[in-house]
């Protein structure tokens, strides 16, 4: 289905698991595109919007938590570079 059909019928056009940070990126690279194509743009989860910056700073929350799991891990393990 087309980008336009879905639109037409009231459905998602991109849909994304809310901790995924690589799906989460696609969604903001997608964002940006459209928005500089002219298109007018809502990202919605649980049926409530977010604006983009949110899920921006949703990315950087999963990082900085990625990073942190990493030093714990060699803190516990030993792996001290």
């Amino acid at each position: 289905m087309e980008i336009k059909q879905y639109i037409s019928l009231g459905k998602p056009v991109i849909q994304c698991d809310y901790y995924d940070r690589d799906e989460l990126m696609f969604l903001v690279q997608c964002y940006e595109k459209l928005l500089s194509m002219g298109a007018t743009l809502e990202i919605y989860e649980d049926g409530r919007s977010l604006s983009i910056e949110m899920v921006k700073n949703l990315i950087g929350s999963i990082e900085g938590i990625e990073k942190d799991r990493e030093r714990i891990d060699n803190l516990m393990f030993g792996d001290f570079e």
